[in-house]
């Protein structure tokens, strides 16, 4: 079996690919992890330690926001982190929907193993991470500096994050039009 958290980091998920995953899926629980997988790129591990009461709606500047507050492993402590995501986002009501019918505690009380099983089964292609990747790699292509990267991705370190801006295209492409790289 292939190990597919590291098989084909090159190759995004098109956003075709994913509404297919979504028809595809079956079960409300099952959609709902593709769209926080999908939309807030956070690990497997973390999706499925969060908490309806870890999801708020807020206002700024006249947007509302989702927002995550997600635990992230960092040197085996955990810490939060807070993730906006505007409530006009494509997808979005997909978890809104599954939000309104759970009665609290965990979303996702399944464990890792069990929801990598079914997102897998529904696109062999497209592993839990690779949703992590992707949207890493288009917060890159955004032109997000790798603090950013960093900051929204909770890594320690500013090398992967490095590593998203590299493999995004971003350079090669300020190179090719004269910018300035930041």
């Amino acid at each position: 079996m292939t190990n597919f958290k590291y098989a084909k980091k090159d190759k995004l998920i098109t956003s075709q690919v994913f509404t297919n995953m979504l028809k595809s899926a079956e079960k409300a629980w099952v959609k709902s992890l593709l769209v926080y997988l999908y939309l807030y790129g956070v690990r497997i591990t973390e999706a499925i330690r969060i908490n309806l009461e870890d999801l708020t709606i807020e206002s700024f500047n006249n947007v509302e926001y989702l927002i995550a507050n997600s635990p992230t492993l960092k040197n085996r402590k955990t810490h939060n982190r807070r993730i906006y995501m505007p409530m006009n986002t494509d997808y979005l009501p997909i978890l809104l929907g599954y939000m309104d019918g759970h009665k609290g505690g965990r979303l996702w009380p399944y464990s890792r193993v069990w929801a990598w099983k079914h997102v897998t089964a529904l696109n062999p292609e497209v592993s839990p991470h690779v949703f992590r990747h992707n949207r890493l790699t288009r917060f890159a292509q955004d032109e997000a500096t790798a603090f950013q990267i960093q900051s929204f991705a909770g890594h320690s370190d500013l090398r992967p994050a490095s590593s998203y801006i590299r493999t995004s295209g971003v350079i090669t492409r300020k190179l090719v039009e004269g910018r300035k790289i930041r």
